[in-house]
């Protein structure tokens, strides 16, 4: 059970600090609950919008952002999990460690950061004239059990998915070579073409499940998209350290990826097929549950649509 305790006044005090959420309303009897709550507003009429529509969209955003992490990374980890087979368990990491570094940071910190912000499901006006949504089951227990481990279990077959597809579509572990000038790829060149195929999974991932776009979510997604290859740009440089200086004969790894994941027709063809095939449970269930199992919020929002439809049908005609 969880308490709610709201007050004006310094009698109050005792109240807020003993509930699990204390709401304080600033008052003509001075601060003191207000400084002692959780929460302070600044009439009680203000408490229906506190907790039908920021209650709401807090619990909203929470709960998606706490799974979605925790998905990002899972995704990112079990192809480390499915190469170590290849490598006798041996130390050996099949991303480089640049990649590793700047995975949270660099190449999927933004998205979660406008999920966090500007998620929400209805607007709050609509939220206002249905409070009742806030007790619907999906916001009752956003972050259940069975809802957390749906997701990570999800993320750790669409990371093994992405492993063993684009593992077995490339040639350098078979026999004959696809780069360019003959030779057979590197595992470097594996694993930066995997980590391109899980940037972009996890990328639409949150496209897929996202409700509510602005300007700078849009800017977020796909900045984050173009830093991975401003990255990968770098790091080709990188891997040609004594060439820069003028070196004939650079380390083995110079141009792993230019050669064998941006210019390479068959690299681009793999990660558009695998991300592709991993995306379209997403896809499939997201459908079957919009169409055949809808949530109230989902048959709210298809109802403002069709009326506003008609609204503008009739000022049209």
């Amino acid at each position: 059970k969880v308490s709610l305790a709201v007050g004006d006044g310094g009698n109050d005090v005792p109240m807020i600090l003993a509930a699990n959420v204390g709401i304080g309303i600033m008052g003509n009897e001075g601060m003191q609950a207000a400084r002692s709550s959780d929460f302070a507003i600044g009439e009680f009429r203000h408490l229906k919008k506190l907790l039908a529509v920021h209650g709401r969209h807090s619990c909203l955003r929470t709960s998606e952002l706490i799974k979605y992490s925790f998905f990002k990374n899972i995704c990112f980890c079990s192809p480390q999990v499915v190469y170590f087979f290849y490598t006798l368990f041996s130390s050996t990491t099949i991303y480089s460690a640049w990649i590793i570094l700047g995975f949270n940071i660099i190449f999927t910190g933004l998205p979660p950061f406008a999920l966090a912000i500007f998620e929400k499901d209805l607007t709050h006006d609509v939220i206002s004239l249905y409070p009742e949504l806030y007790c619907t089951s999906d916001r009752k227990q956003p972050l259940s059990l069975w809802s957390f481990f749906v997701w990570e279990l999800q993320a750790f077959l669409q990371g093994v998915v992405l492993t063993l597809g684009i593992i077995y579509s490339m040639a350098s572990f078979q026999t004959a070579p696809y780069v360019e000038d003959g030779k057979v790829a590197s595992a470097d060149g594996v694993g930066m073409l995997l980590a391109e195929a899980v940037v972009w999974a996890v990328t639409l991932k949150i496209i897929v499940f996202l409700r509510h776009w602005t300007i700078i979510t849009h800017v977020c997604i796909w900045l984050s998209l173009f830093a991975f290859y401003m990255v990968l740009l770098i790091l080709n440089t990188f891997f040609c350290p004594l060439s820069a200086f003028g070196d004939s004969n650079p380390v083995s790894t110079c141009g792993t990826v230019d050669n064998e994941v941006l210019r390479s027709t068959h690299s681009w063809l793999v990660v558009i097929l695998w991300v592709s095939v991993v995306l379209l449970s997403d896809v499939a269930v997201a459908y079957i549950r919009r169409t055949f199992y809808p949530q109230p919020w989902q048959i709210l929002q298809e109802e403002l649509i069709l009326n506003q439809g008609a609204r503008l049908r009739r000022a049209t005609e």
